[in-house]
């Protein structure tokens, strides 16, 4: 019993040593020791390629950017959003024109105790899709460039909801959002205000979407 003790104890100090011979021995790009180490792959005419090179590959889906235009079929009854240029548009359909001054909101004023003024600076269309299809959105925007006082509408349900596609450079998708006298209210802050009081309206025709020149 205690030559076959000794044996194996013998054994696994030679397993140890083993081990540690091969941890000495230069490191693969896995981290790994040489014997485990594979060759990273970064072509992708040649998968399964490696996951560190994902990143760099070039992304094949196209910019797509968004208009606010009018509709002949549409009769605003206040200001209505017209872009002098195009929104960056995300996959969910949302548009933000940023600090670019694509789109001026300039509302139809009512009675408040401010004078009036324009929108004029991070202007953003929400969009909230469910199951494909537009079911919500809302428009806010602040008074200057920079830190200003941001305004917002309602967060306005479509009815019926708007199936979105894709569109591609031959087919821009048009959301016919047709939605009259949207109540514009200013809020207390730059973030995170409460709503001080109505300022005024706007009307909203159509949004273009379209792949990006």
């Amino acid at each position: 019993m205690r030559r076959f003790l000794a044996f194996a104890a013998l054994l696994g100090v030679a397993f140890i040593l083993s081990c540690q011979d091969q941890a000495a021995g230069p490191v693969g790009p896995d981290g790994l020791g040489p014997q485990f180490a594979k060759e990273k792959n970064c072509d992708p005419e040649k998968p399964p390629v490696h996951p560190s090179c994902k990143d760099d590959e070039p992304s094949d889906e196209p910019s797509i950017v968004a208009d606010f235009r009018a509709d002949a079929g549409f009769t605003p009854s206040s200001s209505l959003l017209v872009t002098t240029c195009p929104g960056t548009a995300t996959a969910s359909f949302a548009v933000s024109f940023g600090h670019s001054q694509c789109l001026i909101v300039s509302p139809t004023w009512t009675s408040s105790n401010f004078d009036p003024y324009t929108l004029t600076d991070d202007i953003f269309f929400g969009v909230k899709r469910l199951k494909g299809e537009i079911a919500q959105v809302r428009l806010t925007g602040q008074d200057i460039i920079g830190p200003g006082i941001m305004h917002e509408t309602d967060k306005l349900p479509v009815d019926p909801r708007v199936p979105t596609s894709v569109p591609t450079a031959e087919t821009p998708f048009t959301f016919h959002v047709h939605m009259d006298g949207v109540a514009v209210y200013r809020l207390s802050g730059h973030l995170a205000g409460k709503r001080v009081e109505q300022i005024g309206t706007i009307s909203i025709a159509d949004v273009v979407y379209r792949v990006a020149p």
